[in-house]
């Protein structure tokens, strides 16, 4: 299960829809998520994240969700964050929290590139707080997972092996994915953003018939990527 703290961003991505959403920003009710936790774990769900269209770190509850859904007892409890609110004071509260695995977004390959794509001069400060995300853990023996995502554009396709080079001693796996058209709202990527080797490359997706994706308002609905609440099957309230 998918649960959308908040549909708040601090960063513009160009590969990414956040920018473009009309709906309201908010933030998740505690209550409701103490509440959906239980009927999930119930339901026999025993994997969450704490991420879909929004910055997990931008609310300030993150911590006591992580704490919440370990009680409850999940197995395996994960986000995906940015990394440029992710403090080490942060890191350490949601790690104590119980979190099993956190991943950061990094899409660019240099401080310019990245500044580009993520529309925030914040590369410096990622690196420092993924250094210490990953010094915290060998200095407390905790066993959480690190890892990277990074999305190819056109403009870092070339420049892949650089980024795990400067990367793989500060993660235990590097995914690449391809900048795809977000739940329809992004075509011009298509246009712009796709790498040349992508042109003829049709990507599917599996999370329709594995995971339950839950928005801020209380929505349960079939992509983790609806952004406008396009596909909502059932109002959770």
């Amino acid at each position: 299960m998918l649960i959308e703290l908040t549909n708040i961003c601090n960063h513009q991505c160009i590969f990414c829809a956040n920018q473009k959403m009309q709906r309201k920003k908010g933030y998740i009710d505690p209550v409701f998520v103490k509440r959906i936790l239980k009927e999930a774990y119930e339901a026999g769900v025993r994997e969450v994240g704490f991420y879909t269209t929004g910055e997990p770190f931008v609310s300030r509850d993150l911590e006591g969700y992580v704490k919440e859904a370990k009680q409850t007892g999940m197995d395996y409890v994960y986000l995906t964050t940015n990394g440029a609110l992710a403090t080490p004071d942060r890191i350490k509260n949601v790690v104590d929290s119980g979190l099993d695995s956190i991943k950061f977004s990094i899409n660019g390959t240099d401080r310019e590139t990245y500044r580009f794509i993520h529309g925030k001069d914040d590369f410096d400060t990622v690196c420092e707080h993924l250094k210490f995300c990953f010094d915290y853990r060998r200095k407390t023996g905790k066993s959480y997972r690190i890892f990277i995502s990074h999305v190819i554009t056109k403009y870092t396709e070339d420049r892949l092996d650089a980024f795990r080079e400067r990367f793989q001693d500060t993660a235990d796996e590097i995914f690449f994915i391809r900048a795809q058209n977000q739940g329809g709202l992004m075509p011009e990527i298509n246009d712009y953003l796709i790498s040349k080797d992508q042109a003829e490359t049709k990507d599917g997706c599996n999370l329709l018939f594995n995971a339950v994706n839950i928005s801020y308002e209380g929505y349960m609905t079939a992509c983790s990527e609806d952004f406008e609440n396009a596909l909502v099957v059932a109002d959770l309230h």
